[in-house]
Parts: C-alpha cells; sequence; structure tokens
C-alpha cells in the first residue's frame, strides 16, 4: 500500500511541476510574492489533527479570508484559485499531499 502512495504522490508532484513550468513569468512571480506574504501573515500555527500534531499550517478558509481583506483577491473564488496556485507551485500542501486548496477549515 505504501508504494502505491509513494508513486501517487510522485505522480502529483510531477503534474504539478508540468503545471507551473506551463504559468507565465508573471504569474510565477506574483504567486511567488503572495508565498512570501503569507508566510509573514500570522495565519500559520502549529495545530492538533486528531493525534497528530502538525507545525506551521493554516486552514484553507483562513488563507482566503486573509487574501480578501488584504485586498490580493476579490472573491473567495479568486482566492481559492489562488491557493491552487500556491500548491501548484510546491509552496503549500495539504498535510496528507491528497487533496487540492480548498476554502474551508
Amino acid at each position: 500500500m505504501r508504494d502505491k502512495e509513494a508513486k501517487t504522490k510522485a505522480s502529483r508532484a510531477m503534474q504539478r511541476a508540468r503545471q507551473w513550468k506551463g504559468l507565465s513569468a508573471e504569474l510565477q512571480s506574483q504567486t511567488r510574492n503572495i508565498a512570501t506574504l503569507l508566510h509573514d501573515s500570522g495565519i500559520i500555527h502549529d495545530r492538533r489533527h486528531r493525534l497528530t500534531m502538525h507545525s506551521k499550517v493554516f486552514f484553507g478558509n483562513e488563507a482566503v479570508d486573509w487574501l480578501m481583506e488584504t485586498g490580493k483577491v476579490h472573491s473567495r473564488e479568486e482566492g481559492e484559485e489562488l491557493g491552487r496556485m500556491l500548491v501548484v507551485g510546491d509552496f503549500i500542501h495539504d498535510i496528507y499531499d491528497t487533496r487540492d486548496f480548498q476554502d474551508k477549515a
């Protein structure tokens, strides 16, 4: 089972790398800048999920709230799309690395 999971993760990583290379240099730069600002935003904390402690995490809805409050996006849909770009650029990932960015807790 773990071998299959490892192959799936590797496949997802390669797919994201191809998507990232397909983005314009301007969009890549903007996404990098947002990642830096998000890192310094204060929404990233250590949190417990079930019995596991995860360090440096945030909920998707918190990121979208922050993006809207700071004027980086004008709608929750734009925020979710920007979150997906952060995943594609490998700046953030789901704690289990199984889902794309979602605007929810």
